[in-house]
């Protein structure tokens, strides 16, 4: 009976021997158990772990208190650092927005001031065209009356070639110089004109003092009915 006994003792403890190898040998292979943590066991087993189990490890110190407040310190500066950088970096965005507002604002007036001296050239040229055309106006008409004299005292003849040689050039202005001629002296020019272009120049010329005679007419009717 003892010696059944013992038997199966000794084979309960091999078979706890064989799974504690086995165990073992399982976390040796997959990395949670090495040379250093079998000493470590292996210590605790003899009572020489010297220290809680709870104890930091040696790549996490404990840090002193004058470390402590040397990094608060490191990072309070950073922090300042940071803010000092943002306000430089505003301060500078700011000058260079009101550095643009201000290039825009003489941008704008240059512009102001460019488009009045335009409109100014503008009443400038057209004042100088109009007494340009009061000078021309009246040196015409200072000539027309000169021409005139002349007409008035050239034998009908001479006057007569001056009067075809100007309708091929103006027509207007020997119609307003018959206009302006006494009839007697107008027609005799009229009698000089004898062939063929020249009674064509007769014919035409009459017919625009007629026209004339009918427009001046009819705004002498429109003036008097109030029309």
């Amino acid at each position: 009976m003892l010696s059944k006994v013992y038997h199966i003792s000794a084979i309960g403890s091999i078979a706890v021997t064989i799974g504690v190898l086995g165990f073992a040998g399982y976390l040796f292979g997959v990395g949670r158990l090495n040379g250093e943590r079998i000493e470590q066991i292996a210590a605790v087993l003899r009572g020489e772990g010297g220290g809680s189990a709870t104890s930091q490890p040696a790549s996490q110190p404990v840090l002193t208190v004058e470390q402590v407040d040397e990094q608060r310190a490191q990072a309070v500066d950073e922090l300042r650092k940071a803010r000092r950088d943002e306000q430089i970096r505003r301060a500078v965005l700011e000058r260079a927005a009101q550095e643009v507002n201000a290039r825009q604002a003489l941008l704008d007036r240059s512009l102001h001031q460019l488009v009045t001296l335009g409109e100014q050239f503008e009443r400038d040229r057209a004042s100088w065209r109009e007494q340009q055309s009061k000078l021309a106006a009246k040196s015409q008409e200072g000539g027309f009356v000169k021409e005139l004299e002349y007409v008035n005292a050239l034998d009908p003849k001479q006057a007569k070639e001056h009067i075809v040689r100007a309708w091929r050039k103006s027509k207007a202005d020997v119609v307003r110089l018959f206009m302006a001629l006494e009839t007697d002296k107008g027609t005799s020019i009229l009698r000089q004109l004898k062939d063929g272009p020249e009674l064509e120049i007769l014919h035409e010329l009459l017919e625009q003092l007629r026209i004339q005679d009918v427009d001046k007419f009819a705004a002498q009717t429109r003036t008097e009915t109030g029309g």
